[in-house]
């Protein structure tokens, strides 16, 4: 049995399947990719113990039936990223259970495995209890933005490492906390906004986000349905299952104040600018002060261990802060929900120095950052 594939479709398709393939599991069969036929067209599957991803491959110039096999993936990968532009002839030799590789003025051969043990995710249930759509860029965008404040190693609270997902019949809220920080977003298009179900918390292990993004780049619209151990994103092409992390995820309204006595607005771009050069001369243990007079706001940032230290101002607008209202936050938190922001300024609200910094795009509530201020000697 022969086949065609261009060389950047197979590169294609082994990059994102990397991405979702453990190299060092302990079940071999695992860092391989299965190569099947179905009845749409031909696939590959990278799978872990918690997901599987399996993406369409254009293939052509069939020659006998395709029988599904394991194709290895890092030591393939490698060998075709070197190949450019050009068609690769597979040939697999069942008897011997290898697979030949021929490209222009050279060939390869690598072993296959047979897919009798390669792993089947279980399916979600027939009548799943969520289904709806997003748009791709959307999911992507408050993932990506919901990680920066997950914890995603926290081995001790898994549900931590995860994304939620809060379905409601209006719409989603996006949320990331690690306990310290959290990003909460809401996306509410109005009812019905799912097509099967109206409410479900959804876990999206934060481990996920890189071949979630890998996989459906460039897409626009993407599927998603889910039951009470499973969620799966899919279009026409992709098809991205994953196992939810068992557990129950805090209560994170709980500790968002419902109203907040002052606010201040700061140009996003200048507060960055001085926060990187401040940090520079702060130790990471120290906190970044803040101290807000009138239109300005000084940032001071020291190190005791190297006795050094700056200070720098930059104006502010909007303030009802009392003078001299000064707080502490780390630089590098700060720095980190800066970068979620997507407006020229940023709102920070505040009551005292001892209580959380609750942080807003400019006219945008529904997105929120929240972080614990640093204790300032």
């Amino acid at each position: 049995m022969k086949f065609t594939i261009e060389a950047k479709e197979l590169l294609r398709v082994l990059n994102i399947l990397s991405k979702n393939i453990d190299k060092k599991s302990t079940l071999s069969i695992l860092t391989t990719a299965l190569l099947e036929k179905r009845e749409d067209g031909f696939y590959m599957t990278g799978s872990t113990f918690e997901s599987s991803l399996t993406l369409r491959v254009d293939l052509s110039e069939i020659v006998g039936d395709l029988f599904p096999m394991c194709l290895q993936v890092s030591q393939l990968q490698s060998i075709v990223s070197t190949l450019g532009d050009q068609k690769i002839i597979v040939e697999v030799d069942e008897e011997n259970g290898n697979v030949t590789y021929h490209y222009m003025n050279g060939k390869f051969e690598l072993p296959y495995l047979k897919a009798d043990d390669y792993p089947t995710f279980p399916k979600i249930a027939s009548t799943p209890t969520i289904a709806f759509d997003l748009d791709y860029s959307l999911l992507l965008e408050n993932l990506m933005s919901a990680s920066v404040c997950a914890g995603l190693h926290d081995e001790l609270h898994p549900v931590m490492s995860s994304i939620l997902l809060d379905i409601i019949p209006e719409g989603v809220t996006f949320v990331g906390t690690n306990g310290c920080l959290l990003y909460k977003n809401d996306y509410m298009p109005g009812v019905p906004f799912a097509s099967v179900g109206t409410e479900a918390k959804l876990l999206f292990p934060g481990c996920f986000v890189s071949p979630f993004a890998a996989a459906f780049k460039g897409k626009d619209i993407v599927h998603i349905e889910a039951d009470d151990a499973r969620l799966r994103i899919y279009t026409d092409d992709v098809s991205f299952s994953l196992r939810m992390i068992d557990g129950r995820y805090p209560n994170y309204n709980s500790v968002i104040p419902k109203e907040q006595s002052y606010s201040v607005k700061v140009k996003v771009k200048e507060l960055k600018t001085v926060l990187s050069r401040v940090s520079l001369f702060s130790s990471e243990s120290e906190c970044i002060s803040l101290e807000f007079n009138g239109e300005n706001v000084l940032l001071r940032g020291v190190d005791l261990d190297f006795s050094q230290s700056a200070s720098e101002s930059l104006p502010c607008a909007d303030s009802n802060l009392p003078e001299g209202f000064e707080i502490g936050v780390k630089g590098s938190t700060l720095s980190s929900l800066l970068s979620l922001i997507g407006t020229d300024n940023v709102v920070f609200n505040f009551d005292d120095s001892s209580r959380p910094i609750i942080i807003n795009e400019d006219a945008n509530d529904s997105c929120l950052l929240y972080t614990s201020p640093s204790p300032r000697d």
